[in-house]
């Protein structure tokens, strides 16, 4: 590219150069015989015509949103973006009430913040609020009966064994481990319930668990 030296630098059209400063640097190149009629007409700038036409449609619609800011605050950037995020949406395909919907949505949220970094606002009160606090009701329990919050004595039972073998005596759940004792040597075993233990019912009390009784042949 043709650069321009010297003290001054043009900025004009002379025929068929155009001459043309950037960047604080003088540039000469040939003038295009591109003009608004054949942008307008040429087949070649459809894509480039219907660029622009959404690109007009997305700040007409931020426009109408824009408004709405308060006078002091807004600002370029916010109008900007405003048209970006419209652009975007029609570029995806979204239609003009889903976009209307977003810039609405967007407007709402930075009124708030808005609003919320005011230090001079007045906090809003509901004209229903209560003016005086509710008395709360006092919570009634029952009241727990002594006969069923006194200890249970646990009850030991003895399972089933074969012949010459330990009979084990199973504690309830939650109870320290089983106890071991020696039954009577007879041909045939039958179950033995609590009841026909007389001597068992007293190591209820006055035993620990833990203790291993053995019993003699002839103590049942």
């Amino acid at each position: 590219m043709a650069k321009q030296t010297g003290p001054i630098i043009w900025e004009k059209t002379i025929e068929l150069l155009s001459f043309y400063k950037r960047c604080g640097v003088g540039c000469v190149r040939m003038k295009s015989n591109l003009t608004a009629e054949r942008w307008r007409s040429d087949p070649l700038f459809a894509g480039s015509r219907k660029s622009a036409a959404r690109l007009a449609l997305a700040a007409r619609i931020a426009s109408t949103f824009y408004q709405t800011i308060p006078q002091k605050h807004r600002s370029y950037p916010h109008y900007k973006q405003l048209v970006g995020v419209a652009q975007h949406m029609l570029c995806k395909g979204y239609d003009m009430q889903q976009v209307n919907k977003v810039l609405h949505f967007t407007i709402n949220r930075y009124l708030r913040k808005l609003e919320a970094a005011d230090p001079n606002r007045k906090p809003v009160r509901s004209p229903f609020a209560a003016t005086l606090s509710l008395n709360t009701k006092p919570v009634f329990t029952k009241s727990v009966l002594h006969q069923l919050a006194a200890s249970q004595f646990p009850s030991i039972t003895v399972n089933r064994a074969a012949f010459r073998q330990w009979p084990i005596l199973m504690p309830p759940r939650g109870s320290p481990t089983a106890i071991t004792g020696c039954l009577q040597r007879t041909e045939t075993y039958a179950p033995i319930s609590f009841c026909h233990l007389p001597q068992l019912a007293s190591l209820l009390v006055s035993l620990p668990v833990k203790i291993v009784v053995s019993f003699s042949q002839n103590g049942l």
